[in-house]
């Protein structure tokens, strides 16, 4: 009788240690997948450059290794056909989104031009170069780029905007900067795991708990089923 009880006893603890550990499996898993796919605050920036218009910059400053970041750069140009070509101060800005392809008009012999860069050394950049747009007062230009880094770090780096007026696409001589800002991204990993790696290892660890817990309630239902009969 103290033999059955004792089995008894035992069986009761395994079975619980069972469930506590299934417990703090699908909680890690959940924890994993959470900090995998959870959104990332942005960091945006307003500032007016006088004579030109007003800038936003967007960028996302914490990122997960190995996850593609955006920087977005939007100037709103004044509507009244004033914009200076030579600029009155160099101000400060920052920003994040998907490149967008830019170019100046072929067709305008002579064409307002706004250009952007962003300058962050040891990272995965595209576009690496300047871009630019050619507008007309009132216009909207947006500027994108794709930032990635494959290594833990902080990375320091400025977005540079440019306006002129080119006689030919790609004339370099008139360009005047209006406005530079630096901008802050950092990327981290998990106990290892980048962001992919992170959203599969937590998935997947969701799948394995679901699974051995169907299994633990099946097994639990055929022991009662047994005992009953």
């Amino acid at each position: 009788m103290v033999s059955l009880s004792f089995e008894y006893n035992t069986a009761v603890i395994s079975k619980k240690l069972q469930y506590c550990l299934l417990g703090l499996w699908l909680i890690s898993s959940v924890g994993i997948l959470a900090w995998g796919v959870w959104p990332r605050a942005l960091e945006s920036i307003n500032l007016i450059v006088p004579g030109f218009g007003l800038v936003n910059l967007e960028w996302n400053p914490k990122n997960r290794l190995g996850d593609i970041t955006v920087v977005e750069l939007m100037l709103a140009t004044q509507k009244e056909d004033s914009i200076s070509v030579v600029p009155q101060s160099i101000s400060n800005a920052s920003y994040s989104h998907f490149f967008k392809p830019a170019g100046v008009n072929p067709e305008k012999k002579t064409s307002k031009v706004v250009e952007a860069r962003l300058e962050i050394p040891a990272v995965d950049m595209k576009p690496r170069n300047i871009v630019g747009q050619s507008f007309q007062p009132g216009d909207e230009v947006v500027f994108y780029w794709n930032v990635n880094s494959h290594f833990e770090g902080d990375f320091q780096g400025r977005v540079w905007l440019y306006i002129g007026n080119h006689s030919l696409v790609g004339d370099l001589g008139n360009r005047y900067p209006i406005a530079v800002q630096s901008v802050g991204l950092q990327w981290r990993d998990l106990f290892g795991l980048s962001g992919m790696a992170a959203r599969y290892v937590g998935l997947l660890g969701l799948i394995a708990g679901f699974l051995l817990a169907s299994l633990l309630w099946f097994r639990a239902r055929q022991a009662q089923s047994l005992i009953l009969d």
